[in-house]
């Protein structure tokens, strides 16, 4: 009987330690001696895998369920982030770092370097080529830069991407195949019918490959607004949205009416899918918490304070006592977020005297990058160092920066401004 519960011991224990494939990470010494976080990827949401350790100079993340597509290593403390992909295969990189800065990624496994290869030879052909057969009429005189440019054409017209045994590189055999569904550039061959066919007959790698939410984009773009309504019903009748596949596309489409303040068709696909009486999965069920979290007259949810957190000694949101809070989701290399700042430092003392305060909470990744900002604002100001990884951007639904949300006294969402001038010339102040 002791055999038996030992061998059966035994045997858990390996299946615990056992890894579809791993990814393994090489740095210097002096990079980074944070663990590095794995995501996976659904639709455009990412998904936290795993947290793993430095050991030595290395980090080895052991993947126990199979997977092929797109994957993203987060190094907290650096800022820095890498895009790589897996075929159920071992992937591993070498890192080439300066400081905390990584100056090169040096991917060793085929799987990674056929897909750089493969991905440069189509962008070249999709995007040079088209320029050089334009000009090329313009200096066909058998100059120097005459004869240049029709080897550089004819060069780039038979480079072929190669042959890829689909078999041994099914996920880059996909992208590929399938890209021009999320092109900036798509083709103008690609009918309505087109779309709604791949959406509908795409594998499991659809999710995993980062195309579907461009691609939904490409496919709304070829409506007009009043048509549009009636093209997605049609579409989200045909995949199905009590399907993982339908909800995950319900849960994209929710995404980009709010993230282009298409409100009426958000207003509309959310009451669709609030009321859908079978399992949610969780693409959906995040995209409808991120709306439900952000509507006006809705309580915003509670904010604990890092310990980066400037000019304040409360430990959340609600320990701030003031008659409104005007939150701004920022990040200090955006533009746009930045030109906000002197406007608000001049209202800044206005604002207090009146019993308003200001909260930025910054999606910055690196530490030196918020401090070079927050050091000059004379408000609170708070950052997890998390990039678009932080938990800001899911709880708060942030789809970009500047975000504005205006709180009363028991941080219930009174309005949600376009920005700061928005605000500011409705609000009553003394």
């Amino acid at each position: 009987m002791k055999k038996i519960i030992s061998s059966v011991a035994l045997l858990l224990m390996v299946s615990m330690s056992y890894a579809q494939f791993k990814i393994t990470v090489k740095a210097s010494d002096s990079f980074s001696s944070k663990p590095v976080y794995l995501y996976s990827l659904s639709g455009s949401k990412d998904y936290l895998e795993s947290q793993t350790k430095k050991s030595g100079n290395q980090w080895v993340i052991k993947v126990p369920n199979e997977y092929m597509g797109m994957m993203r290593l987060f190094f907290p403390g650096t800022g820095r982030k890498i895009n790589l992909i897996t075929e159920n295969k071992d992937v591993t990189i070498n890192l080439d770092t300066k400081g905390q800065d990584i100056t090169k990624i040096n991917f060793l496994d085929d799987s990674n370097q056929d897909m750089q290869r493969l991905l440069k030879v189509q962008e070249h052909k999709q995007k040079i080529l088209p320029i050089l057969l334009q000009i090329k009429p313009l200096y066909s005189d058998g100059s120097t830069f005459d004869k240049a440019l029709e080897s550089e054409i004819s060069n780039l017209e038979n480079k072929d991407l190669g042959k890829l045994d689909s078999q041994k590189h099914p996920f880059i055999s996909f992208y590929l195949e399938n890209n021009k569904y999320a092109s900036s550039q798509p083709d103008d061959k690609l009918n309505k019918q087109d779309y709604i066919d791949f959406f509908m007959n795409s594998g499991e790698m659809l999710e995993t490959s980062s195309l579907l939410k461009p691609a939904l984009i490409n496919f709304l773009r070829m409506f007009s607004r009043p048509e549009m309504t009636k093209e997605v019903d049609a579409l989200l009748e045909k995949v199905n949205i009590e399907s993982p596949r339908g909800q995950t596309i319900l849960s994209e489409l929710l995404d980009i009416f709010d993230t282009y303040s298409l409100n009426p068709e958000k207003d509309k696909y959310y009451q669709l899918a609030s009321h859908l009486s079978c399992t949610i999965n969780r693409d959906l069920s995040e995209s409808l918490a991120g709306i439900k979290n952000t509507e006006i007259g809705g309580q915003f949810p509670e904010c604990n304070f890092t310990d980066n957190v400037k000019h304040t000694k409360a430990k959340k949101l609600s320990d701030i006592k003031s008659k409104q809070k005007l939150v701004m989701f920022y990040s200090s290399t955006c533009p746009h977020c930045v030109a906000e700042f002197p406007k608000m430092i001049e209202s800044y003392d206005r604002l207090k005297k009146n019993g308003i305060e200001l909260i930025g909470l910054s999606i910055d990744s690196d530490l030196r990058t918020f401090n070079s900002e927050a050091d000059k604002l004379p408000w609170i100001t708070d950052t997890e160092l998390g990039g678009w990884d932080s938990s800001y951007v899911k709880k708060y639904n942030i789809h970009g920066t500047p975000t504005f949300f205006l709180l009363d006294a028991d941080n219930k969402i009174i309005a949600k401004p376009r920005n700061f001038e928005d605000y500011i010339g409705t609000a009553k102040l003394n």
